[in-house]
């Protein structure tokens, strides 16, 4: 799951073209490197909500990335929190009827990720992945 800010500060210039669109643009870069890992995007600003599901349709993936706009959020601020709640519902399985979701006494039980989009610029330095295991 990728949580990608997408309030209005996110359209700050301190990284070119703006921290938005280098977000976006890392992101793409990340799905091209992917090959049959399902993915989803979770998008935030005062609230939270997935934009996409977990998918391992890379194209579909895309065309929700680049539909990202703070003018589109129906609240502003930073629900970074929230964010990563809704991640983890997705990976849990709380979305698409179970998707992601898996016995943790089963042996193909496997760690997961959340990941913030947030540019190097956008607070000096990049966080470390989030890391849990599917329950």
């Amino acid at each position: 799951m990728v949580a990608l800010d997408a309030s209005t500060s996110m359209l700050a210039r301190d990284v070119k073209p703006s921290r938005l669109e280098r977000a976006k643009v890392e992101v793409s870069a990340l799905l091209d490197r992917l090959r049959g890992d399902r993915v989803g995007l979770v998008v935030f600003a005062g609230e939270a909500f997935v934009q996409c599901p977990l998918t391992t349709d890379y194209s579909a993936a895309k065309l929700f990335l680049r539909a990202v706009d703070p003018a589109a959020m129906p609240q502003q601020g930073t629900a970074i929190s929230g964010a990563l709640r809704e991640a983890r519902r997705v990976l849990d399985g709380g979305a698409r009827g179970g998707a992601g979701k898996r016995s943790s006494s089963s042996p193909t039980a496997r760690t997961t990720r959340a990941t913030q989009a947030r540019p190097q610029g956008a607070g000096g330095r990049r966080d470390p992945p989030l890391r849990g295991r599917r329950g």
